[in-house]
């Protein structure tokens, strides 16, 4: 595999990374005059075993010839999580993307009313360059559909890229037990 599509592998999984930011609530009106009924902000997502799966949809790299980032598009990567009660209701944005080596800053945080919406600058040591990243999408209790694109300017080549993933998660059901301790 090119060396610059190792680079980029993990960026397509960053679909968020990072917390919330300290002391702020994940329910950020977009509209502050806007007084959203109680049942649209108290939608949270469910404990338990997630499954998830994000596909590439565009890659525009400077440097990289257009036929290696058309081979790549449709690359698909599967994850899953176990949620706790105390995650499900208040999530860290990297539960959308299973993006633990990422360290994300959020400009902007909002997920009420089964609306996630996102903007955050982010660093990855592996991976040279300035990076936003920009989430939307729509989340249930027990599943999610969303949109990331992360934008690096200075990347791996040099130049600019461009990188769009869309990521649908689900409850797929209660985590599995932990071992029972040796006594």
């Amino acid at each position: 595999m090119n060396r610059t599509l190792l680079l980029i592998a993990p960026l397509f999984l960053v679909a968020g990374c990072g917390d919330k930011p300290k002391g702020e609530s994940a329910e950020i009106s977009a509209e502050p005059s806007a007084a959203p009924t109680p049942e649209a902000h108290d939608i949270k997502l469910s404990a338990g075993k997630w499954q998830a799966s994000s596909e590439l949809v565009s890659m525009d790299i400077e440097g990289l010839p257009p036929e290696l980032a058309k081979a790549n598009i449709g690359q698909k990567t599967s994850f899953e999580s176990c949620v706790t009660q105390a995650q499900a209701d208040k999530p860290a944005s990297d539960f959308f993307t299973n993006a633990k080596n990422t360290a994300c800053q959020p400009q902007s945080y909002s997920m009420a009313g089964g609306k996630l919406n996102a903007v955050m600058t982010c660093e990855d040591k592996s991976t040279p360059g300035k990076m936003t990243l920009t989430i939307d999408g729509l989340y249930t209790p027990t599943s999610y559909d969303i949109t990331s694109t992360m934008e690096t300017t200075g990347g791996p080549t040099g130049g600019n890229m461009k990188v769009t993933a869309k990521t649908q998660g689900k409850r797929i059901g209660d985590c599995d037990a932990a071992p029972a301790k040796a006594g």
